[in-house]
């Protein structure tokens, strides 16, 4: 009997440590951006627009995009519904929702980049976007397969 209370506890407390991380979700976008003018060959920019959403305050220690680690600075969002305008029309990027928000501005990208340990090797080969932070002096990891991308916008 003692085996089995045992047994169950530690379930339990796995199930409860698992379902506590401070990270909700991770919103990301893609943007091909062309720059130039019309009788020249437009270069094109790809901007990536990255959102977290918290249930507790976290520091952000790293940013992985496509293998390449980038600098990036964090702002918190006050709005409640986060979206985007173009010649289409307003699309929503996060939804109104009770937990913070938070934008992850990516800036340049760093070389040589930082040498990634096992466990992040393994899902960078798996994943577009790898976060890293720190909650209550712990390391974790928050991932999305791919990014959605927006319709590309021509500044001339």
């Amino acid at each position: 009997m003692k085996p089995l209370l045992l047994l169950l506890s530690l379930f339990l407390y796995l199930y409860t440590t698992a379902q506590n991380t401070p990270v909700k979700k991770v919103y990301a976008y893609k943007q091909t951006i062309l720059q130039g003018k019309k009788t020249k060959q437009p270069v094109s920019k790809e901007v990536y627009r990255i959102y977290i959403t918290t249930s507790e305050k976290i520091n952000v220690t790293g940013l992985w995009i496509q293998n390449n680690y980038y600098n990036f600075s964090v702002l918190q969002v006050t709005k409640k519904t986060v979206t985007l305008t173009s010649g289409s029309g307003k699309k929503v990027l996060v939804p109104a929702t009770r937990f913070a928000v938070y934008e992850i501005k990516v800036q340049q990208q760093v070389q040589p980049a930082p040498r990634p340990g096992t466990e992040l090797s393994k899902l960078l080969a798996t994943n577009e976007i790898v976060l890293v932070y720190t909650f209550k002096a712990r390391t974790y990891f928050t991932t999305l397969k791919k990014a959605e991308v927006l319709e590309t916008v021509a500044l001339m």
